[in-house]
């Protein structure tokens, strides 16, 4: 293997994919390797989620290098590299929501104790007139 491997070799490493394919070929190997490191995927670990970031970063630099290398014609135009965005917020914590009671009616509260204190006063009026003396 030779000592210095070539720009385009090197971007055709980083997606996986060698320098004779199509372009069909390029953008099915860039989506793939965008899906498979994307930093999302890694919410959890936020070491992970640098590490994709920059793997990401690489991702897109071999993409646009090669789709301009490769695929369009020759010219003036220099190609942009992409680079990763900032780093997102980091997600929130999840947090169970907590469950309040629902707000109290005073006006069913209040006819709630004024029926039960109705249906006492006539169990005890049925109790106290029921009995023999």
């Amino acid at each position: 293997m030779r000592g210095s491997m070539d720009e385009v070799e090197k971007h055709c490493q980083v997606l996986g994919i060698d320098e004779a394919c199509s372009q069909v070929e390029l953008e099915e190997a860039y989506r793939e390797r965008a899906q498979a490191w994307n930093p999302e995927n890694f919410a959890g670990n936020a070491s992970l989620q640098q590490k994709a970031r920059e793997k990401l970063g690489h991702i897109n630099a071999a993409h646009v290098f090669l789709r301009a290398k490769l695929f369009e014609p020759a010219g003036p135009v220099k190609p942009e590299v992409v680079e990763p965005t900032a780093a997102p917020a980091p997600a929130p914590e999840w947090k169970p929501e907590l469950i309040t009671p629902a707000p109290r009616n005073r006006t069913a509260f209040w006819i709630t104790v004024t029926v039960l204190l109705f249906f006492v006063a006539c169990a005890a009026a049925l109790l106290i007139w029921g009995t023999e003396w």
